[in-house]
């Protein structure tokens, strides 16, 4: 239920839930389509430090390998950004030895463990941020695998309210 889930903000600023809409395309075996959308309650209020990023354009390309991103998280209670890479899907699919890497999923270098909805943040050249990956799986010391919003905009559009 979504009234027992919270969003927390700046470790203290919570906001209870009022919705909670996955993919109706989700599977939970294969990480594919790895996508939740979650209505707050009320408004976060924005500020120097909380802005919000763009969404990817479904026909613009999407990051090429090589190119540097950031991902956003938290590790043992602190908030880090770090920068990353993305990787070229094949190689990430041979550094998971998996098929299961499609073609909704972008991957990212990272020699940390990617929390999961840790967003992938990548900025281009119009100087804007954009949200092109939420964090889907991975392993430990292998490129992270993110859901590639550019792929599941439709779903995004459609649910956002």
């Amino acid at each position: 239920m979504p009234g027992d889930w919270r969003a927390t903000f700046n470790n203290s600023d919570f906001r209870p839930l009022a919705a909670i809409h996955l993919h109706p395309k989700f599977n939970a075996t294969t990480s594919d389509y790895d996508a939740a959308l979650v209505q707050l309650s009320d408004a976060i209020p924005l500020s120097d430090a909380v802005r919000p990023a763009c969404l990817p354009d479904r026909r613009e390309p999407n990051p090429l390998p090589g190119k540097s991103c950031s991902i956003a998280s938290i590790q043992d209670g602190s908030k880090v950004v770090r920068r990353v890479s993305i990787v070229d899907q094949e190689e990430c699919r041979v550094a998971h030895s998996s098929s299961a890497v499609t073609s909704r999923m972008i991957c990212a270098s990272d020699q940390f463990c990617v929390n999961q909805a840790s967003p992938l943040l990548c900025r281009e050249v119009d100087g804007r941020w954009y949200l092109t990956g939420v964090g889907s799986w991975g392993l430990c010391s292998s490129p992270a695998v993110f859901t590639r919003l550019s792929r599941i905009l439709e779903f995004v559009e459609r649910t956002a309210v």
